[in-house]
């Protein structure tokens, strides 16, 4: 039998029920999925931002380490050619001056979003000035005079002894501490919050994990119970239909070919009660068409065996009445008969009377012969409709 194009439709959109069933979990687990990795993806960014702003800080603090070592440079090769007047030891002062300039202009570059370390770092160039001026150049010229014999190394010495450059590198190692510090500080505060931004990203992407699996686990359980609590409902639906209900209507109809109108059948397959709008659900409503369709075949034979049995009984009724009417029509022949036979004998003796008679009487004998007749045809009639009353008895 060939579908409707609404049947058919029907069929795509059962189709579509369950499909979508089915595509919704899997879109469910998905966005979960794309959120975990869209959140691990801006964690990762922020993570890999916090790593770059870890590496400045540390570009910074190298800056400044190696800032203090030009000063401590300066300030050897400056001792020493004060000490010797050797001009072999300004080699590492003027190097450390050039690399103290490089690394203030770095360090000005590296911070320059944060104008708290950038006047720090104007700070120390101020006093490295200062102290250039007010310190180094004073003793440099001061040492030329003694090479030059101008003045004894005992000015020198006092020079030296004054203090006055430990005042100025002093000041200047306080100022840069301090802008370390700082820098030590951001280091700290970022590598703590890295450090929990990993952790928190790892509990999230762990715990995000576990959610989407759960929740395909309980989605997957949910459509895959409902499918087989349905199955395995129309499954028992099928087997009482199959196993006893279709058998039981088979042997009725067998007895009742066979003559027997006695037997009786029940449908014991119970309707499918199942709420879903999927293909399940239109699969027991057919269930239930086909289970009502045997409860109106049980009926119908129920009422068809009946109306059988009330035809069989009239059946019987007109047959024997039937049977009495041919029983008093065979009598009524039988009493024709003997009537038959009494006028018989009758004719006869006046046939015999008749012959001691004259010519007239020919003629009444004539007229007696063609009454005998006609009551012999009536006899010959009378018999052959009790031979078919009989019959008809007999068929009966």
């Amino acid at each position: 039998m060939r579908l409707s194009s609404e049947e058919t439709m029907k069929g795509k959109t059962m189709q579509a029920n369950l499909q979508m069933k089915l595509l919704g979990a899997f879109a469910v687990v998905l966005l979960i999925t794309s959120f975990v990795a869209a959140f691990g993806y801006k964690a990762q960014s922020e993570h890999s931002q916090t790593m770059s702003w870890i590496d400045h800080t540390n570009d910074v603090i190298l800056e400044a380490n190696q800032l203090l070592l030009s000063l401590i440079n300066m300030e050897t090769g400056f001792r020493g050619y004060l000490v010797t007047g050797d001009d072999t030891f300004l080699e590492p002062y003027e190097a450390g001056k050039v690399q103290a300039d490089q690394s203030l202009k770095n360090l000005m570059a590296l911070t320059a979003d944060n104008p708290a370390q950038v006047e720090r770092w104007q700070q120390i160039e101020t006093a490295k000035n200062v102290w250039l001026e007010q310190w180094i150049t004073p003793g440099l010229a001061l040492r030329r005079e003694v090479n030059a014999n101008a003045t004894t190394i005992e000015d020198v010495s006092t020079y030296l002894s004054s203090g006055g450059g430990k005042q100025f590198m002093d000041a200047i190692r306080t100022e840069l501490a301090e802008a370390r510090s700082i820098e030590e500080n951001l280091l700290a505060e970022r590598k703590t919050a890295d450090a929990a931004t990993a952790s928190w990203v790892n509990n999230v992407m762990i715990g995000g994990s576990l959610f989407a699996v759960v929740v395909g686990v309980i989605i997957a359980f949910y459509i895959a119970r409902s499918i087989s609590k349905a199955a395995k409902t129309m499954v028992k639906a099928a087997q009482q239909i199959a196993e006893t209900d279709l058998p039981a209507l088979a042997g009725v109809m067998a007895a009742m070919a066979n003559g027997d109108l006695t037997q009786s059948v029940s449908i014991g397959a119970q309707e499918i009660t199942l709420k879903s709008g999927d293909e399940m659900g239109d699969l027991a409503d057919a269930f239930n068409a086909i289970i009502a369709r045997l409860r109106d075949t049980g009926q119908s034979y129920e009422k068809m065996t009946e109306s059988l049995r009330k035809m069989v009984d009239v059946v019987v009724e007109n047959a024997n009445g039937l049977g009495a009417a041919s029983a008093q029509l065979t009598t009524a022949v039988n009493q024709v008969n003997q009537n038959t036979d009494q006028i018989s004998v009758t004719m006869q003796q006046l046939a015999a009377g008749a012959q001691q008679q004259s010519q007239s009487t020919q003629q009444t004998q004539a007229s007696v012969d063609q009454v005998t007749r006609a009551l012999d045809g009536v006899a010959h009639g009378a018999q052959e409709q009790a031979a078919a009353v009989a019959r008809s008895v007999d068929f009966a």
